[in-house]
């Protein structure tokens, strides 16, 4: 028959598991390796942009659910209001309705206008959220450890040209293998 024994569903489980722990013990094992080399305030900061920027992201992402649902109750309303037109030309036409119906109309357009007005600010605040948190701060954070890091294991700019800096090449490509 089709039963549903012990073995048949621990099949999925055990990859469905390592994927969900796999990327969890890798950012201990990176801020570990980081916070030994660098000092604990560069994964502090990391974990502190992290959430920054989720908490961000999640905040405005919430407003454009909301207004991109009411863009679209608008936008229906706009189609029935012209369907019920269409309909109904003859009797509005006969009965000389045509200027209270467009006034309508024009109100109705009006609000969907408005509201796309505000869903396009809402994209553009949530996209320069996004560039800010994807792009910029990253690329700041990543140039700020390897200064930092440089700067601890390579020593002065003396110690540095006194060892024609293979101390700090070392430590560069230790840094960019731990990066990539």
């Amino acid at each position: 028959g089709a039963g549903y024994g012990v073995g048949s569903g621990g099949q999925g489980l055990g990859p469905l598991v390592y994927a969900g722990i796999q990327p969890l013990v890798r950012l201990c094992w990176f801020t570990l390796r980081l916070g030994s080399y660098v000092g604990w305030k560069w994964p502090v900061a990391l974990a502190l942009y992290f959430f920054g920027s989720l908490g961000i992201t999640r905040m405005l992402w919430r407003d454009l659910q909301w207004l991109s649902q009411e863009a679209s109750r608008l936008d229906s309303m706009f189609k029935r209001i012209h369907a019920r037109v269409r309909m109904h030309a003859e009797s509005i036409a006969f009965y000389g309705g045509g200027g209270a119906e467009r006034q309508f109309a024009e109100r109705q357009f009006e609000q969907v206008l408005a509201h796309e007005r505000r869903v396009q600010w809402m994209k553009f605040k949530l996209g320069w959220a996004q560039q800010i948190f994807d792009a910029r701060i990253p690329e700041i954070l990543k140039n700020s450890v390897r200064f930092y890091f440089g700067l601890y294991f390579g020593g002065t700019d003396a110690e540095i040209l006194m060892d024609q800096g293979q101390s700090l090449n070392a430590a560069q490509q230790f840094l960019v293998r731990m990066f990539s």
